[in-house]
């Protein structure tokens, strides 16, 4: 023992400071949520208001109300359920009224084309002429897939109306159910419930033996006056409300099924057990999800909260063109898109035409962000209209060609009208003069935009994709929908309004650029990336403190918000690293579950739930260029004591845009399966099991491969024989979405965003597991070894240029 009192360590108790520290070491227990006695609901309290019942009241599965609460929230969801009723027959009566519309346009299309057959002069050539080019018209659509009786979900064909209706006029649930068992709850089946107050607060008298109470404890056992806590396995007697405990129940009651309390008969219904207060995380689930996010948490990034019902997954490059015309045409406040660039095609067109019908009409504001250099810079859709498009500078200006050259002549005349802003971002490395020397394609290579969030009044679009022509027909991106999610909408709003826009250029209708608050061009490298540090550092603390505050001022129903979203930011040329740090604390996550999961255990803490968990990960990159980083954070999952099912997925050398392209970046491809060959080559000369990891290479004839993207599967072990149906035995799905390749470029120079989506229900689980399934399709992906590679010839970098590809993949 130590001298001083102050330094004594021979406690006779076991404080809560030496627990945290011991739990701390050990791995178990809560590490930064206090889950004591304060956390965990009083045994008298309401399951509503978390309040002591002043009139308590017991269903029949033993959830503890007050009288007063419980009856407010049955007449409330009854004026809920008729208010969702009167807009339910509202909605149906519009919609039986749009569909006898359109079966009488049909029938008068149907009545109009068969007098038009009737009166068509045959004999006319005109008329012949004319009937073929309809015809062939007629054929080019469907060919091109943009026909109006299409399957796509956005189109208006038939199909997509059922889909819609009956998703519509799903009929509201007109029962009212208790919120804690979701069973159906009515008044009259209550029971009310009288608890025994102890007489002495010193001694009671138990079973023939004197037993200390503690001074908290309120309540005791109306038959062996033994004190009633949490801990304590009550049972609410129907018959007079009484609360005894179960061993009561037992051994006393249960032999002669008399209320000991009034002396009436019992039934075996008559026991109600009592349902005890429960934790902060009440289910394995949400405990799992509480230890994941605890590794999160440590980054200080604003966590949200959405209904899994909001969020819609698209597979398609046409259902992404149809998404963007819809998701316009309904807008009404504001309009945001931020794009690495946007085409000159006449899909684009279409585009672009919407969003000035949407300025003109309804007052729509809209916010344009793109990439400087990548915006100045000739399309490919618009070389293949213009053979001189490559001859033009730069500098020229944009207004002289009646044929839009590039993204700024584009969409130069949209900003003459009002509330339209185009805003450009430019790389502020390297400097004016190399950017002068340089052509403009060399100078993207040093960074760009390439933050892909599209965001219509409050509803966000996530995606990969870029705004042309080949993102909405032939190539294969990921697509994320999140409806009427304001928190989302905002986040992106507030980060392109009040932070990138002050480092931005903004469009004029001449085609000219006028920097807003800094000067790029002028400032000093440091100086801008000092700013821009601060700017974006303060942006995230500010939402984080916001999404704390909203939590504690608007409790989240998690049966209802069932899903969390984690939105990153990476700039690593402005030291802002938070994807980086994301990735770091979600693989050391994953790798220390997989390892406890091996190990055997006796306690009943968190880890115990975390035993019966196993996972899978996919990633895949249209430009795979793994950092040391990702490599290092494989290897340690590698060597934990169970190993991960890994699967690795990356565009083959034919489905890469830059297949064939002039120049050096005709080279590109090669240099990805290149970079590809060495990864596999560090995993051979690594001791570890090769079956745990699986390759593969996107092939599809005439489509190209842009997505990115990680999914891990969380499955319960003992479920985990059913291989085949995985998605129906995933205990919850993590996904990140958004413009990040994992690549040194993404990691070091471009300004990247994604969100990191944790889901625990079981319909959007299922929607990930299908879209990953889309993605990995054994149709279009196969299995590619080191040795297949090695010997490959056809797409192999040059050996001369195999020396400068470490240099040349810091760019990549």
């Amino acid at each position: 023992m130590t001298r001083h009192s102050k330094n004594c360590t021979a406690h006779t108790v076991y404080t809560y400071y030496e627990r945290k520290n011991d739990a701390h070491r050990s791995g178990f227990g809560t590490q930064e949520i206090r889950l004591g006695k304060d956390s965990v609901k009083a045994l008298d309290c309401c399951s509503l208001c978390l309040q002591p019942a002043k009139d308590p009241v017991v269903t029949n599965d033993g959830f503890l109300y007050d009288r007063a609460v419980v009856l407010e929230y049955i007449v409330s969801q009854k004026a809920e359920i008729q208010r969702k009723l009167k807009l339910y027959e509202k909605q149906k009566a519009r919609l039986d009224a749009e569909t006898k519309m359109i079966l009488k346009a049909e029938k008068e299309e149907e009545a109009r084309r068969f007098l038009s057959m009737n009166t068509l002069d045959t004999h006319s050539k005109a008329s012949a002429q004319a009937a073929e080019a309809e015809a062939l018209a007629s054929l080019s659509n469907k060919r091109n897939g943009l026909n109006e009786t299409t399957s796509c979900f956005w189109a208006s064909g038939s199909k997509s109306n059922e889909k819609l209706n009956k998703e519509l006029l799903d009929k509201p649930d007109t029962v009212v159910r208790c919120p804690m068992s979701g069973k159906p709850l009515r008044y009259k089946d209550l029971v009310g419930v009288k608890f025994t107050t102890f007489e002495d607060d010193s001694k009671v008298m138990g079973f023939g033996q004197d037993k200390p109470v503690d001074r908290e404890v309120k309540y005791c056992c109306a038959v062996s006056k033994d004190p009633l806590t949490n801990a304590t396995v009550c049972v609410v007697l129907k018959t007079s409300g009484a609360v005894v405990t179960k061993e009561v129940v037992d051994t006393v009651i249960k032999k002669e099924m008399i209320d000991p309390i009034n002396g009436k008969k019992m039934k075996s219904s008559d026991f109600i057990e009592l349902q005890r207060g429960s934790l902060g995380f009440a289910d394995e689930r949400t405990l799992l999800t509480a230890k994941l996010l605890q590794f999160i948490g440590c980054l200080k990034l604003p966590i949200y909260h959405i209904n899994s019902e909001q969020i819609r997954i698209l597979k398609t490059p046409h259902d992404f063109f149809h998404g963007l015309l819809d998701h316009i045409e309904n807008a009404n406040k504001r309009i945001i898109l931020s794009t690495l660039y946007i085409g000159t095609g006449p899909l684009e067109n279409e585009l672009v035409s919407a969003l000035t019908k949407a300025v003109r009409e309804r007052n729509v504001k809209l916010t344009i962000l793109m990439d400087a250099t990548r915006g100045q810079r000739p399309c490919l859709t618009t070389n293949y209209y213009t053979a001189n498009a490559n001859k033009l500078s730069s500098t020229t200006n944009l207004l002289e060609h009646p044929i839009p050259y590039s993204s700024c002549h584009f969409l130069a005349p949209l900003t003459a009208l009002p509330n339209v802003s185009v805003l450009l971002y430019r790389h502020p490395s390297p400097n004016r003069w190399i950017r002068y020397i340089l052509p403009n394609r060399w100078n993207e290579i040093f960074g760009v935009q390439h933050i892909k969030a599209y965001i219509f009044d409050d509803s966000v679009i996530m995606s990969g994709a870029n705004l042309s022509h080949e993102y909405f027909t032939n190539r294969q991106d990921r697509i994320w929908i999140f409806k009427n999610f304001p928190n989302l909408a905002n986040f992106y709003s507030d980060l392109i309004h009040n932070v990138i826009s002050k480092f931005c250029y903004t469009l004029c209708s001449n085609g000219s650029l006028i920097a807003n608050h800094y000067d790029i061009v002028s400032a000093s490298s440091s100086s801008f990336r000092q700013q821009f540090h601060n700017a974006l550092s303060t942006f995230l603390i500010n939402k984080y403190q916001d999404s704390i505050n909203h939590s504690k001022l608007n409790p989240i129903n998690k049966s209802i918000n069932d899903t969390y979203i984690i939105p990153l930011l990476q700039y690593g040329y402005c030291n802002i690293q938070y994807e980086k740090k994301f990735m770091q604390s979600l693989f050391q996550y994953v790798t220390s579950s997989s390892s406890s999961s091996s190990s055997s255990s006796s306690s009943s803490s968190l880890s115990d739930l975390i035993h019966h968990e196993s996972f899978k990960l996919f990633l895949a990159s249209g430009y795979f260029n793994l950092t040391k980083l990702y490599e290092k954070l494989f290897f340690n999952m590698f060597n934990s004591t169970m190993n991960i099912p890994i699967h690795l997925l990356c565009a083959s050398p034919m489905a890469n845009g830059f297949l064939k392209s002039k120049g050096v970046s005709g080279y590109i491809p090669l240099a990805y399966r290149e970079a590809l060959i060495q990864l596999l080559q560090l995993f051979h000369t690594t001791k570890f099991n090769s079956s745990n990891i699986n390759v593969y290479e996107y092939t599809r004839p005439e489509w190209t491969f842009h997505a990115k993207g990680l999914w891990i599967e969380s499955v319960d072990n003992d479920d985990n024989k059913n291989t085949d149906d995985d998605d129906d035995h995933l205990s919850y799905s993590l996904s990140l979405v958004g413009s990040s390749n994992f690549s040194y470029r993404s990691l070091n120079r471009d300004l990247e965003s994604q969100l990191c989506i944790i889901t625990m229900n079981s319909n959007l689980c299922q929607s990930i597991y299908h879209e990953r399934c889309h993605i990995f399709s054994s149709i279009y992906c196969s299995p590619v070894t080191l040795n297949q590679l090695i010997y490959q010839t056809e797409y192999r970098l040059p050996v001369y240029m195999r020396f400068i590809l470490p240099i040349f993949r810091w760019y990549m």
